[in-house]
This record gives structure tokens, C-alpha cells and sequence, in this order.
């Protein structure tokens, strides 16, 4: 295992062969904590091992992972300013740079965006949004526009136009019948994420959305959280930040088209159950007894929806999911959503607001966080 000072150096060395500038780098940083005896106010630094000077002040200690995982949102936007973010030596920080490694321009972009960022009007949906695209954002690869062309549908009838509205898909995909429908669900499903590009540190890490699938997608707790009353404005999955994620979208299209076949409990439970409890590559993760006895529903207790309404379901998500595709690979770039997303609601791009409301839903997380917040 790498020293934190030898990742630092192999870092800044990748960054230098791309002639990244200086004042668009983020670095990898240990974190130093100091508590006050006094109030038990905690003191954060940040240093870059060989580029910044360690701390004059005595007492600082190396803050680690046995130290909590998550740092206050604050400090890492503060430091994210001065193009500092933390490294504490777990296996997602260390996404977070592959990330930066892999895609220099989102790095580059989301430093412009952070230097001008005033740290006075973090709201609750600013810090949502901040979290959206440092740990979950991705986009169509647009470097497969034919590909994405071939998979896709709606493209094909709008020949020539690049953008392309939301209710065109929609009408589109209201058109087809029952098995049309299912079966470019099933064409869409398959090769979807093959077309996509991850950004953010978790979207990047497949540890971390291989844990995400297996969780929410399988045995009582995808059944707890999925099988409410459909709104259909809504994702179907129980995340505050994965929902609004490309990244996510085939797995809850797996989902729908396997629950249009699920006619009985038994045939589900097989179906949803199996995987969950027999996945050799997490079942030490997810069934230590600390997660046993966690479920708070039964095989009982479960109420079928209308086969009608499940359908209803799988055409919005195929439509949100071809225009998400069709958007982010001609005109909704990786640039494009990193200089708006942090933009007052009347300064951002009409479509880039368009790319939200429709492609995640009125009703989502990521959607509601952007509008204005009435006084």
C-alpha cells in the first residue's frame, strides 16, 4: 500500500504530464484535527504532503478513518475552494481522484465553480447539490454518439435535431404497445451503462455501486422501499443522491420490467430474494448480524400493484432515460452542469433546468434543490 506522500507525488506527477494548470488542481490532502479543551470546537487543516507547510501551531494530530468517516461538509467545501479535498487513505477518497485523473475537465470545472462559491448561503439544498455532483454525477459518454444513436429510438425520428424535447419521448413512448415497450426496456437496460462516463467519487468506485445494486435492488429492503404507492414524478429507489443519478437509472429499470412479470409471492420473492442472499462478492457485508432483523416487512404484508400501473411506470423511466442519454451526450456536458448546478435558479441555462425537471422529475430530490426557496 502507497504512503499517502507517494499517492501525492504520483498525483501531481499525472497532473503535470497533462499540463493541468496550477489554480485548476485538486490536490489530495491529509486532514489534521485539533479539539479545543475548552468547547470541544474542532480545528481542521488541510496539507498537501511536499506542497503546503505543516502547521506552526502545536497539538494537531492526522485525522484517519478510525476518526469518523465523513469530515463536516463545511471544512471540505471550504477546502475545496483552495483546491484542497481529503484523502484519509479509504478506498472511496482515493475514487475521487481517479475520477479527477480520468476526467481533468470535471476536476478543472468544478475548481472554477468552487473558487467563486460564497460559503454564506450553503442551504441544505446548495449541500445537496454539492454532494450530487462530487460523489454521484454521470453522463453520457459522448464520444459513443453513434452507439447511443443506434440504442435509442426517439433519435432516429427526429433526424437532425440535437435537442431534442421531453414530450417527444414521451409521445413516442405512450405510442408503443405492451411488448414493444418491454422489449426495448430490456435493449435499453443492457447496454445503457456501457454508454456512460462516472464522475463523482462514489459513481466511479464499482465497490460502492455493486454495495448500492446488491442493497437496494434485492430481498426485503429493495421491497420495503420500493413497493409504495407509485408516483410516477418519482425515482424508485431509496437513496437521498443515487436516485438522481444516471449512474442508477438501468437498475431501476431492471426492476420495473422484472415486477411487470411478478404476478405472485412467490415468483418474486424468488426472483428478488436469490441474488441477495446467495451473491458470494457481499454476502459478508450484507449479512453480519449487525444488518440481520433489519427488514420491516414481511412476504405478508406485501400489497401487489396493478400490472397497468407498473407499465406506467417502466414507459416514464424508459423515456427519462433515452432523453437523459440523448441530452447529456449532444448539449448537456459534464462542463455545462458543474457551472450551472451551483448557480442561483434564475441565472442557470433554460436547458440545463430542462435536463433536471424532466430527466430525474418534478418531484425529485436534485429538481426541488435547484428552485428558487420561497420566502
Amino acid at each position: 500500500m502507497p504512503t499517502h506522500e507517494e499517492v501525492t507525488k504520483r498525483f501531481i506527477r499525472a497532473l503535470d504530464l497533462m499540463k493541468i494548470p496550477h489554480d485548476l488542481r485538486i490536490l489530495p490532502s491529509l486532514v489534521l484535527f485539533k479539539k479545543s479543551e475548552i468547547d470541544n470546537q474542532v480545528d481542521y487543516k488541510f496539507v498537501v504532503p511536499g506542497v503546503d507547510p505543516w502547521p506552526k501551531e502545536s497539538g494537531f494530530k492526522i485525522f484517519k478513518v478510525d476518526d469518523g468517516f465523513n469530515l463536516p461538509e463545511e471544512v471540505v467545501i471550504r477546502e475545496m475552494k483552495h483546491g484542497r479535498f481529503p484523502l484519509l487513505m479509504a478506498t472511496h477518497d482515493l475514487f475521487h481522484f481517479v475520477g479527477f485523473l480520468l476526467h481533468p475537465n470535471y476536476m478543472m470545472e468544478l475548481r472554477k465553480v468552487y473558487k467563486n462559491l460564497d460559503l454564506s448561503s450553503l442551504s441544505s439544498e446548495m449541500r445537496y447539490r454539492i454532494v450530487n455532483i462530487n460523489e454521484v454525477l454521470t453522463l453520457a459518454d459522448p464520444s459513443k454518439k453513434e452507439e447511443i444513436y443506434q440504442l435509442l429510438s426517439v433519435p432516429k425520428l427526429e433526424r437532425g435535431n440535437e435537442h431534442i424535447e421531453f414530450k417527444k419521448f414521451a409521445q413516442y413512448f405512450e405510442s408503443l404497445s405492451e411488448s414493444e415497450i418491454l422489449d426495448h426496456a430490456r435493449s435499453l437496460r443492457k447496454a445503457y451503462n456501457q454508454l456512460l462516463l462516472d464522475f463523482g467519487g462514489a459513481s466511479t468506485s464499482l465497490i460502492e455501486k455493486r454495495i448500492f445494486e446488491l442493497y437496494y435492488s434485492s430481498g426485503l429492503t429493495f421491497l420495503n422501499k420500493f413497493y409504495k404507492p407509485i408516483d410516477y414524478n418519482k425515482s424508485y429507489h431509496n437513496s437521498r443522491t443515487w436516485h438522481d443519478s444516471m449512474s442508477f437509472s438501468a437498475l431501476t429499470l431492471r426492476n420495473l420490467i422484472n415486477l411487470s412479470f411478478a404476478n405472485e409471492k412467490s415468483f418474486l420473492g424468488s426472483l428478488m430474494v436469490k441474488d441477495y442472499f446467495e451473491d458470494p462478492f457481499l454476502q459478508e457485508y450484507l449479512l453480519d448480524e449487525s444488518r440481520q432483523g433489519k427488514f420491516d416487512i414481511t412476504y405478508d404484508e406485501l400489497k401487489f400493484k396493478p400490472r397497468d400501473e407498473v407499465l406506467k411506470a417502466l414507459r416514464l423511466q424508459v423515456t427519462r432515460m433515452e432523453f437523459l442519454m440523448w441530452e447529456s451526450s449532444h448539449d448537456i456536458s459534464v462542463e455545462k452542469i458543474i457551472s450551472n448546478i451551483l448557480l442561483p435558479y434564475k441565472e442557470m441555462d433554460p436547458k440545463f433546468i430542462e435536463f433536471i425537471k424532466y430527466g430525474f422529475g418534478e418531484n425529485s430530490e436534485l429538481y426541488r434543490s435547484i428552485l428558487p426557496i420561497k420566502e
